[in-house]
């Protein structure tokens, strides 16, 4: 871990006392399956973990990330200024949201304002 990289984290961690005086880290998963009630790390493997139908909610984030959607189901992000995907600094072809040919049914919007529904 770098400099740039370390600073980063600092800054999202929290520095509470704890009764033990364990050192406990309190950390958040920023992705949130509303149907299931189930956080994750990464918006793919919230699509993983989902069923068809479920809605996935991504929190106020930077996920640097490709996302392949093989299912219906909705994501939707808390904050069109603060939810970003960018997955351009990956490797290998493509960033951004790649829906499987033949996936009906998915609805990707931010703030109850859709940005992409596939009806095929």
């Amino acid at each position: 871990m770098n400099f740039a990289e370390r600073t980063t984290l600092e800054s999202k961690l929290t520095h509470d006392f704890d009764n033990s005086c364990l050192g406990v880290i309190s950390y958040f998963d920023p992705v949130h399956n509303i149907t299931q009630n189930t956080y994750y790390p990464t918006i793919q493997s919230a699509v993983n973990a989902a069923n068809a139908s479920d809605v996935i909610e991504c929190a106020a984030w930077t996920y640097n990330e490709r996302v392949t959607i093989d299912k219906s189901l909705t994501l939707q992000g808390v904050d069109s200024a603060n939810c970003v995907l960018n997955g351009t600094g990956l490797s290998g072809n493509g960033n951004g949201i790649a829906i499987n040919n033949g996936i009906t049914n998915v609805t990707i919007e931010i703030k109850n304002t859709e940005l992409y529904r596939s009806k095929r």
